[in-house]
């Protein structure tokens, strides 16, 4: 169903994590190379029926158009997914180049072809199946024109030559694609290159062809059954394969982002003999690429707090000396929590170690990615205010130091059985001479209750805003005892509550903060270094260009 009309449903997340440790998973897809098979097999059909034909009603393009239709079809029973379409826009324009007797090497029509699929859609820039597809054909143009087959290779017997030409095909993608991958999944499969040994001829020459014909003929009774049983029983044979294959996917941390591409590098340091000609030159671009996997020394009296863009929750970390303090750990939904989609993956690329988590209270948008974060990391220190097992205390008066920084619980008092959002751990974070007010999701009542005879300890220069800027929470005393600069609000994308509130907004602009939430500007970071601070936001380089607003980038959060 998957590689028919791209109904992925009923592929497992036992397969799916099988395709994606073998580094397998793109042939499960309606792809690029699917729709070129399909028409491959559109051209081959039309050959077929011209030797039906006299000599003089044979024409070139009569399987030319043929190939583009096959493509179309299949197209069409993907559901016509963006990559389908992609892939068949180029068909067309290599279809049109070709009809036009035009002559142009593998970059002119790999250019032609972006450029047509970008006039089709422009948003397509932001998709990384695009650049995913495109970097691959750079890769294999590059390849091939920079480390050909060997000549003793290409004139061996069939039986040598094919599977070493594969070999080398699959070295050269996994060489060249491996920065990309990093860069998108954060990781790498090393089983990946003798998966796809086996697996892309299996797919390409035996499941794609037989699923087409049996599409086809599905129709006529005992051959369409029998087509369609054989393919299943290729896709078992396959999946078979792949589990006796060891757990190859291995997490890749950005450290070695420069060094993914050694490959590149080598392919052209090899091709112009430059460790012949220009040694000393190329020990230098070695050593400097080794040199970006050192972690740089960070200075003692810096820190960072990142407000993570977990949608509708809220976590937030607080980072010193590659380790980190987490402020609550995002939601949780049937299938997933925000830890695994958000936080882990984060760290890991980061190359930062948990060492202790708070949770503020008991609300799933608070706790949600609790279990997984302990499965990572299982001596991970656990506080909050709901009295489980495991967990230590976070409640008013406890005090605790942790990488020199200062942590004091305002909130709820000591011994506290209030529950929901007024029974949030409420905390001061401070080196000595920035503060950030943590909130959780504490309301108006509790705000009052909380600044009795604690006004001046409330100062800060950051506030987490309550309650995801709900209308129920920060009032204009808890505002006025802060007294801060800026307000972080973590908040998702037209959201079913509406938040934040418009008068919540506008009651801390009047109060003289700067207001930033999670909706608007993504991930948002606060650089510390001694009494110096600075926000930065993922979406800064994005937001103020005004063709975005035209994208979804507005002000209007309802």
């Amino acid at each position: 169903m998957a590689l028919a009309f791209g109904e992925r449903s009923g592929v497992s997340d036992e397969q799916k994590s099988l395709l994606r440790q073998s580094g397998t998973a793109h042939l499960m897809a309606i792809s690029g190379m699917h729709i070129s098979l399909a028409a491959m097999v559109g051209w081959l059909i039309a050959r077929l029926v011209q030797l039906t034909f006299p000599a003089h009603r044979i024409h070139f393009r009569m399987p030319l158009i043929a190939s583009v239709i096959a493509a179309g079809v299949y197209t069409w029973l993907a559901g016509g997914n963006p990559p389908a379409v992609r892939a068949l826009i180029g068909v067309v324009i290599w279809l049109l180049l070709k009809l036009q007797g035009r002559s142009w090497s593998g970059w002119e029509v790999w250019l032609c072809c972006i450029a047509g699929i970008l006039v089709y859609d422009p948003l397509t820039v932001l998709s990384d199946s695009f650049w995913l597809s495109v970097l691959a054909v750079a890769a294999l143009i590059f390849w091939y024109q920079w480390m050909p087959l060997p000549r003793s290779v290409a004139t061996a017997r069939w039986f040598y030559r094919y599977p070493l030409a594969l070999l080398h095909l699959q070295i050269g993608i996994m060489l060249l694609l491996m920065p990309l991958q990093i860069f998108i999944f954060h990781g790498i499969s090393l089983s990946a290159l003798f998966a796809n040994l086996f697996a892309v001829p299996l797919i390409s020459f035996a499941v794609v062809p037989l699923l087409l014909a049996g599409l086809v003929l599905t129709p006529i009774p005992w051959i369409g059954e029998q087509l369609w049983w054989l393919v299943d029983r290729l896709l078992a044979l396959l999946f078979l394969a792949l589990k006796l294959l060891p757990d190859g996917w291995l997490n890749i941390d950005k450290r070695f982002q420069a060094l993914s591409v050694s490959g590149w590098v080598i392919v052209v340091i090899h091709r112009l003999s430059l460790w012949r000609n220009s040694f000393i030159s190329v020990a230098a671009l070695i050593f400097s690429l080794a040199v970006s996997t050192m972690r740089v020394e960070e200075k003692e009296d810096s820190w960072q707090v990142v407000m993570l863009d977990v949608g509708h929750g809220l976590a937030i970390a607080i980072i010193k000396q590659g380790k980190v303090f987490l402020y609550d750990t995002g939601n949780a939904w049937p299938g997933g929590d925000a830890a695994q989609q958000v936080i882990i993956p984060w760290l890991r690329w980061h190359h930062l170690s948990l060492e202790q988590v708070v949770i503020s209270h008991e609300h799933l948008d608070h706790r949600g990615g609790l279990i997984s974060l302990q499965r990572e990391w299982p001596a991970v220190n656990i506080r909050s205010p709901l009295h489980w097992a495991g967990h230590h205390s976070c409640f008013q008066g406890d005090e605790w130091q942790w990488q020199k920084l200062q942590f004091s619980v305002l909130w709820p008092p000591k011994g506290s059985t209030i529950t929901g959002n007024n029974g949030s751990c409420v905390m001061m974070v401070s080196d000595g001479h920035f503060r950030i007010l943590l909130t959780g999701d504490v309301e108006a009542e509790a705000e009052l209750a909380m600044l009795k005879r604690r006004w001046g300890i409330l100062h800060a220069d950051i506030i987490q805003v309550p309650h995801h800027g709900s209308r129920t929470s920060s009032g204009a005393p808890l505002l006025r005892a802060v007294a801060g600069a800026a307000a972080l609000a973590s908040t998702s994308r037209y959201n079913a509550w509406h938040l934040p509130s418009g008068k919540v907004v506008k009651r801390y602009q009047s109060q003289g903060y700067t207001w930033y939430d999670t909706a608007q500007s993504g991930q948002l970071t606060i650089d510390i270094n001694s009494d110096k601070w600075q926000i930065n936001s993922f979406r800064a380089q994005i937001s103020p260009r005004w063709y975005h607003q035209w994208f979804g980038v507005s002000r209007d959060n309802g």
